[in-house]
């Protein structure tokens, strides 16, 4: 050690000795213990040795410093020392105290000693006392249980032996053996000798109870299979009953349905093999197929047969008592066993008829040609295994589909008409579709519609392409049949084509009838074909009417109508013949499915029909109204309108066999009548020849209004024939014309009035009856053409009669007739008619309501409040005659009610216009 540290030491240890000399016992306390922890805590060690602390803190070159150590230590040793004392002097009361408690507790603690000791000596004694007989006790029980197994084993060995020789009873080897109560033997020897093994008695006797099970399941099986094939359900019942006894049956039952399954898999295999049925066939197409359909039918019968088995298992299963037989057997199968073997057995027949077809075309072609055939042979056959109502095919696992592929509307539809208890929606037909049928049904579907649509496209075949002269001739020359037709421009189709559209629908239709997911099928397929025949009629008319502004001389129009009515007429009666003796609701059979499929064709094509009908009539009117119109301006010249008329009365209508063509004739025939009358009016110079001329030209021109009418006769004759009466107004007017062309001016007087004893003289138009008044006063005067109202306009005669025709409300027209009368009084022309109207007026009054309730709210016209006049509350003035629009408001009626509201047209001196009335009738 240094002296540099020695004196650090010394130092400190002085420094100690005072702090420890002037401590109070207050100041001690707990940093009293700190310090001395911390200083003198080196002592305090277990392994403190003095030597080598000694060692560590001096040495011989230190000298004096050892003493200076000794010193510190002896110091330290001071303070030791008074803190010591300290310590004890604070604690002494506090230990005083503790020693009390501890000498209290050792007295305590003597107690307790001594009563242990007690308690120990007592329970030794106790032990003494049990333990012996608990152990004499155990050794009685263990020799109990020794002899109470041995008891058992013998009484098992006794009962086994027992159960043995009943069997042997019940299973004499000469015959009469009870193979039920032999199974319940069996049963009962199975439950004693589980635990028998070793025992020499047993052993020895197994090897003739294995004999007798092995015996007794065999009868068993037999039963089974042998009451299966002979449709016996007593024995399969007998033989189920002793599978049942010996505790095999849900192993039995899923053993003979898969070798049912196994047995009918290596039945098919092989049956349908392509190069054996050629050989069969003698190398034939017609043989080939013959042969082919004899295999499927015998495949079918076999597979109606071998499910009638399946299904007289599964019905005995069902009827017994026990519901657990069933229950056990779709434990082991997964399923129902007709629902497994059904699976199994489709499969089967649609991978050997699959493997048939990818190997030759042929019988691909007779499958498919011939599916309607094939379900046909199938359906009938199978009918007790598809329908769950006579015990057929029921499905309570994932064996069978649940018929995802049949949409659910139809689900509930008879499968054939022919088995109304087998529904396209049950198990057993969805999976024959699925697995079986789906595939070539879809084929056979597509081929059917081929030929339909190959019907159709012999009707509208497309034209060669150029550089084909014999083609192209045959084209433009005769169609099968004989029916000349000019299809250079793509004539209309024959009736014949048309006839084998008919028969190959009806063709297609009969073949599919026995089914009604194929019958629904083929009837859409159907209705494709006539869309697409429509669409091709309407493509075919609208080149036509592109290419020729007028119709006339051509049968392209009147050919594309009758053909559509041929076909529409052709379905109808196919409807009616075929699918019209059943009143099925909707989807509920093939019946109701075609039945509503070609009604809808019927539809479709009565569309078709009237549309072309329209067209027809409507490029034939145009030069009609042309012709007429403009024979206003070359007075007498018949040939203008009468080379049209005639056109369409023998190009068009006699030919056209469509019965939707008369009304739109009808109102034709009054637009012609219509504007006759306007062009007879407006005739000037109206002299005493004219007139004669135009009543003979009037007389022709309702003769010819009428053959027209004659002609749009229904051809079938459901309806009487239209009458030129029945056109209505126009006609009434035409009637007049001629009376009026040698009326004088004196009762045209009160024929403008309105107050002419003759009521036929309302039918004629004012602006008319003003026409021929101004015509007649200025040929009587010898006036020019300027008076006439069309040149007041500045406007043709022709420009006139059509704004005439036209029907609208023009104001300059009322004008012009007005301001003509006018020119000729003021030109110094004698009027004898004073004009009693002033057309000018847009004023009208609604004269007579009838039928309506008093407390009726007012009336809106043009959705503004109406102002009535006092005198008459249902008097009603509208102040613009364009733009009138009547709403009644209905809310305080509690029933039906109708009214007549007749609006008559006035002049602003309050004069009447009958003749000009509109009635409109509210409900």
């Amino acid at each position: 050690m240094s002296l540099a540290k020695g004196d650090e030491f010394t130092t400190g240890g002085a420094d100690e000795t005072q702090a420890s000399a002037s401590s109070s016992p207050e100041v001690a306390g707990d940093d009293a213990h700190q310090q001395f922890a911390s200083k003198y805590g080196e002592f305090l060690s277990s392994d403190f040795d003095a030597v080598s602390y000694a060692q560590r803190i001096g040495g011989a070159e230190a000298g004096d410093g050892i003493t200076q150590l000794m010193a510190t230590l002896a110091s330290r040793a001071d303070s030791l020392e008074s803190l010591l004392k300290h310590t004890i002097m604070r604690s002494h009361a506090e230990l005083l105290e503790q020693v009390t408690g501890v000498r209290a507790v050792d007295s305590a603690l003597g107690q307790i000693e001594e009563q242990v000791r007690e308690i120990r000596a007592c329970m030794h004694g106790l032990r003494s006392k049990v333990r012996v007989p608990y152990e004499q006790a155990r050794a009685y029980t263990r020799q109990a249980a020794n002899l109470q197994a041995a008891t058992a084993c013998v009484r098992a060995t006794a009962k086994f032996m027992q159960l043995a020789r009943r069997l042997r009873a019940q299973t004499p080897d000469g015959g009469g053996a009870d193979f039920a109560l032999a199974a319940l033997t069996l049963q009962d020897i199975d439950r004693v000798a589980g635990g028998l093994r070793g025992v020499r008695v047993v052993d020895g006797a197994m090897a003739d109870v294995a004999a007798r099970r092995a015996r007794t399941l065999a009868e068993a099986e037999r039963l089974v299979g042998g009451g299966m094939r002979r449709a016996h359900a007593g024995d399969v019942a007998a033989g189920l009953l002793i599978q049942s006894n010996a505790g095999a049956l849900p192993a039995a039952v899923a053993a003979t349905v898969r070798r049912c399954t196994v047995e009918w898999a290596a039945h098919v295999a092989g049956r349908l093999d392509p190069r054996a049925m050629q050989a069969a066939a003698a190398q034939s197409a017609a043989g080939l197929a013959a042969e082919l359909w004899g295999r499927v039918e015998a495949l079918a019968d076999g597979l109606a047969a071998r499910g009638a088995e399946v299904r007289l298992l599964e019905r005995v299963l069902a009827r017994r008592r026990d519901a657990s037989f069933l229950d056990a057997a779709v434990a082991q199968l997964g399923d129902r066993p007709l629902a497994f073997w059904w699976g199994t057995a489709v499969a089967a027949l649609a991978a050997e008829l699959d493997a048939a077809c990818a190997e030759s075309s042929a019988v691909r072609h007779a499958v498919v040609s011939g599916y309607a055939r094939l379900v046909q042979l199938l359906l009938p056959r199978l009918e007790p295994l598809l329908s769950p109502r006579l015990g057929g095919v029921v499905s309570v696992g994932g064996a069978v589909s649940a018929g995802g592929a049949v949409p659910v509307s139809a689900r509930a539809a008879p499968v054939s008409a022919l088995m109304p208890h087998v529904r396209c929606g049950d198990p057993g037909p969805a999976v024959l579709w699925d697995r079986l049928l789906a595939r070539y049904e879809a084929e056979y579907v597509k081929r059917a519609a081929a030929r339909i649509a190959d019907a159709v496209g012999r009707c509208f075949p497309p034209p060669p392409p150029p550089g084909l002269l014999d083609a192209q001739e045959a084209w433009a020359g005769l169609r099968p049949g004989g029916d000349a037709v000019d299809l250079t421009a793509g004539g209309p189709p024959p009736r014949s084509l048309v006839a084998g559209v008919v028969r190959s629908i009806a063709t297609e239709l009969e073949m599919a009838k026995s089914d009604t997911r194929l019958g629904a099928a083929v009837a859409q397929a159907a209705a494709a074909a006539v869309a697409s025949f429509a669409a091709a009629s309407d493509a075919r008319l609208a080149g036509a009417a592109a290419g020729s502004a007028s119709a006339a001389g051509s049968p392209l129009l009147p050919g594309l109508v009758n053909a559509a009515e041929a076909l529409r007429a052709g379905l109808a009666a196919l409807s009616d013949s075929e699918y019209a003796g059943r009143s099925d609701p909707p989807g509920s059979s093939v019946t109701a499915i075609v039945r509503d499929v070609l009604g809808g064709c019927e539809r479709d094509l009565l569309a078709l029909i009237g549309r072309q009908t329209a067209l027809l009539l409507d490029a034939a009117d145009k030069p009609i109204l042309q012709a007429i119109a403009a024979s206003a301006d070359v007075s007498g010249d018949h040939a203008l309108f009468e080379a049209p008329m005639q056109w369409l009365q023998t190009q068009v209508l006699e030919p056209l066999e469509s019965d939707c063509c008369r009304p739109l004739v009808l109102a034709m025939v009054d637009r012609y009548l219509g504007l006759y009358a306007h062009v007879v009016c407006l005739t000037f110079p109206l002299t005493e020849d004219a007139r004669l001329s135009l009543t003979a030209e009037a007389t022709q021109f309702e003769f010819a209004c009428s053959q027209l009418v004659a002609a749009s006769a229904t051809k079938t004759g459901a309806l009487p024939g239209p009458k030129l009466a029945d056109v209505g107004r126009s006609y009434r007017a035409l009637r007049m014309v001629r009376p009026l062309l040698f009326t004088d001016l004196d009762e045209l007087q009160s024929i403008v009035e309105g107050t002419h004893q003759q009521q036929e003289w309302k039918d004629l138009p004012v602006v008319d009856l003003v026409d021929h008044v101004v015509c007649r006063v200025a040929t009587e005067a010898g006036s020019d053409a300027s008076f006439l109202p069309f040149s007041l306009l500045g406007w043709s005669k022709r420009q006139w009669i059509e704004e005439l025709a036209s029907g609208s409300e023009n104001t300059e027209v009322k004008q012009a007739l007005l301001m003509s009368l006018e020119r000729l009084s003021a030109s110094g022309i004698t009027v004898m008619i004073t004009p009693a109207i002033t057309l000018a007026s847009t004023e009208i009054i609604v004269r007579e309501l009838r039928a309506i309730p008093e407390n009726l709210t007012p009336l809106y016209l043009n959705c503004s409040p109406v102002q009535c006049t006092d005198s008459s509350p249902n008097t009603i003035i509208c102040p613009n005659i364009d733009l009138i629009q009547i709403v009644i408001n209905t809310q305080f009626f509690n029933g039906p009610f109708g009214c007549i509201i007749s609006l008559v047209p006035i002049s602003p001196m309050n004069q009447i216009m009958p003749e000009m009335s509109i009635e409109i009738e509210v409900r």
